[in-house]
């Protein structure tokens, strides 16, 4: 069975990119652009600038009217400056909390677990929790592990295997990357991971579940992070 993210694991993305339920209905409904590399995002933190039409299109087949897809499609592919003018063009879109959350459940999550499995091959072993953090990592900042803006994600790999213990320091690390760039959210994202992280180091086995108990909970009333730049 594929290992899956604790409770808490799903509240912190959830927590970061929409703060609460009410926060997304008044503010996070509409297409954004969250800034720097990202694309147009709409629901629960997608990106529709990750990925292909077609995945969109599989994605949330049923749950918007066509004329809809067809205006967010066009921007599959695009991020950057190109995609704030997408996004600003669409912000009279809606998107339902009830298709976000269908989404991030359905498709999002298991891409999200099977991205982190694939560039942290024994993330597996690891409790739900220090599991749940690392999908958080790769949900917000993809699987890259090139450059020097993804040195850490790079010595993660290596750590991992033999000492996850110094997992939560290099979560902690990324934070040179936006000090000083007005994105307290994201900067609070790394801390509440790398807690996340190290409070499953206590927990020696992880758990395996198949499909969600439960739907993923919306939590208490919080501001939003920003995610670009990953």
């Amino acid at each position: 069975m594929t290992p899956y993210p604790s409770p808490a694991a799903l509240d912190l993305i959830v927590n970061a990119e929409i703060g609460s339920e009410a926060n997304y209905n008044a503010t996070e409904c509409h297409p954004t652009w969250p800034g720097a590399d990202s694309g147009v995002t709409i629901g629960i933190g997608y990106d529709l600038g990750m990925g292909s039409e077609a995945q969109f299109r599989a994605d949330w087949a049923g749950l918007l009217p066509d004329a809809v897809m067809d205006s967010l499609a066009t921007c599959c592919g695009v991020h950057g400056p190109v995609a704030r003018a997408m996004a600003q063009y669409r912000a009279g879109l809606t998107i339902p909390i009830d298709a976000a959350r269908s989404v991030f459940l359905a498709r999002s999550i298991p891409k999200a677990i099977a991205d982190t499995l694939r560039v942290y091959p024994t993330a597996g072993d690891l409790s739900p929790d220090s599991f749940g953090a690392l999908v958080s990592l790769v949900f917000n900042r993809g699987t890259s592990l090139d450059g020097d803006r993804r040195r850490e994600m790079m010595q993660i790999a290596k750590a991992l295997p033999t000492h996850p213990e110094l997992v939560p320091d290099l979560i902690r690390s990324m934070k040179r990357l936006w000090i000083g760039q007005g994105v307290d959210g994201l900067l609070a994202r790394r801390d509440a991971e790398a807690d996340l992280f190290a409070q499953g180091l206590a927990v020696p086995a992880v758990e395996t579940i198949e499909t969600p108990a439960v739907a993923a909970p919306v939590p208490a009333p919080v501001a939003p992070a920003d995610i670009g730049g990953r």
